[in-house]
């Protein structure tokens, strides 16, 4: 006579008697429930496995930061999962002091042309 089988769970099949059942596992865009090894959300077809896209790389964000987005690049160094909350203060204020500077500059040169702008007109009115 053939002896019977214990029941076990769908999908685990190293369930050991009286171990905790697993913690669910949620979509890391949209936080829906998905299966401890699904590669895509069933539900957004977010990627579960593999690293985050090249401009979450800290150099990528401060290149992106100097170059482009300035203080828009401090949501890609809040959301990077490369850097440890540390570094992520450190970047965000580098891109902060960079941005203020960046921002003065600007002041400077548009008050500069601006005065020249008027010397210019009043000597063309006299």
């Amino acid at each position: 006579m053939d002896t019977p089988v214990p029941f076990q769970e769908i999908g685990s099949s190293s369930a050991t008697p009286g171990a905790p059942p697993p913690l669910p596992v949620f979509c890391h865009k949209c936080r829906f429930p998905v299966e401890p090894g699904a590669r895509y959300c069933s539900r957004c077809g977010a990627n579960q496995q593999g690293g985050q896209a090249w401009y979450y790389h800290p150099v990528w964000i401060l290149v992106l930061a100097l170059l482009a987005l300035g203080p828009f690049a401090l949501i890609l160094v809040w959301k990077s999962q490369r850097m440890g909350v540390a570094w992520k203060w450190a970047l965000a204020l580098v891109i902060t002091v960079y941005s203020v500077y960046c921002i003065y500059l600007l002041y400077i040169i548009t008050a500069f042309t601006v005065r020249h702008m008027l010397e210019l007109n009043h000597m063309l009115i006299t």
